[in-house]
């Protein structure tokens, strides 16, 4: 059951108090821990070293590559630098592991999360990546401490079937199958999940499983109406067909999404007239443009059907 874990951080001193207790309090530790910080400015960098200086399996690693364009690809850029530094100390001290975790700084985990993370990898071999269910605090409520989770308000989020949120565990061998974590200009958690999807992985989020946000995840961009317009260019980058968009706009109205359907819909067409960038990749298009599209024609006919029965049970 061993793991590596890499967290990037930027400027988050305000919660890694919380943080670093929620590591330190899991029952099954990971091996090498990297905090990748991305330019901090508000002593971030000194509570990492303090605790560096207590526990040897902890590294902070600074990032090196930055993009003007800043967002997603600065992001990726430090997860990419986070997990190839682990790999390297992983070679250098003899760590054998077989998974690869992923989080936030602002998220309380409960303490058995990775162990129950890893047990469902470990007795199901077809899972290439797992993560559990999100929950956000609710704005002005107090910020709770990790043994405490329970006594705090947060409401569930919304994430369609099949998506799920970016704190995971990867199995090693799917995320190397895929080249490692993907260093792409919009949604690199979104792309990890479709390189090993087309691989023939499949990825499982479990609902017995806490993660719980001290801030709203809406992405790169915390402001609600810009991560849907930015919502909107990531589709265009990802070769989403134009009725996919559409239909997911529309979907995103008419229910508890942390998106708005008329910024997706926005941000979409202004790509287009823009011609924005789109993905190189030609698999990771053509999963967005046919699978994606048929995945969620699915999801939104099983909804009418359920609306209906409702409806006409009334």
């Amino acid at each position: 059951m061993t793991y590596i874990l890499i967290t990037p951080v930027k400027n988050e001193a305000a919660v890694l108090k919380q943080a670093f207790a929620c590591i330190l309090g899991q029952t099954v530790l990971p091996a090498i821990w990297v905090l990748v910080d991305g330019g901090s400015s508000d002593g971030t960098l000194e509570q990492i070293r303090e605790l560096q200086e207590r526990h040897a399996w902890i590294y902070l690693k600074q990032q090196e590559a930055f993009s003007a364009r800043q967002g997603h690809l600065n992001f990726a850029f430090g997860v990419w630098e986070g997990y190839e530094y682990a790999r390297q100390i992983a070679r250098e001290r003899g760590i054998e592991y077989d998974y690869v975790g992923k989080t936030d700084a602002d998220v309380l985990l409960p303490g058995d999360f990775f162990a129950s993370l890893i047990r469902r990898l470990e007795e199901d071999a077809g899972i290439g990546v797992a993560s559990g269910a999100s929950y956000t605090l609710r704005p002005g409520a107090p910020l709770p401490s990790p043994d405490a989770i329970g006594e705090a308000r947060f409401d569930r989020d919304y994430f369609l079937p099949y998506e799920m949120p970016d704190k995971r565990v990867y199995r090693r061998t799917a995320l190397e199958q895929i080249g490692g974590f993907p260093v792409t200009t919009f949604a690199p958690d979104s792309v990890a999940l479709a390189k090993l999807l087309t691989s023939g992985w499949r990825v499982v989020s479990f609902g017995d499983v806490g993660i719980y946000n001290l801030r709203k995840d809406t992405s790169i961009e915390k402001d609600r109406w810009k991560s849907s317009l930015l919502l909107g260019y990531e589709s265009y980058y990802l070769g989403c067909h134009p009725l996919y968009v559409l239909i997911s706009g529309m979907y995103h109205l008419t229910s508890p999404s942390q998106y708005n359907g008329f910024g997706l819909m926005i941000g979409y067409a202004s790509a287009i007239v823009h011609r924005e960038e789109k993905i190189d990749d030609r698999g990771v298009r053509r999963y967005y443009r046919i699978t994606r599209f048929a995945k969620l024609n699915r999801v939104v006919a099983t909804e009418v059907r359920r609306t209906l029965s409702r409806f006409l049970g009334s």
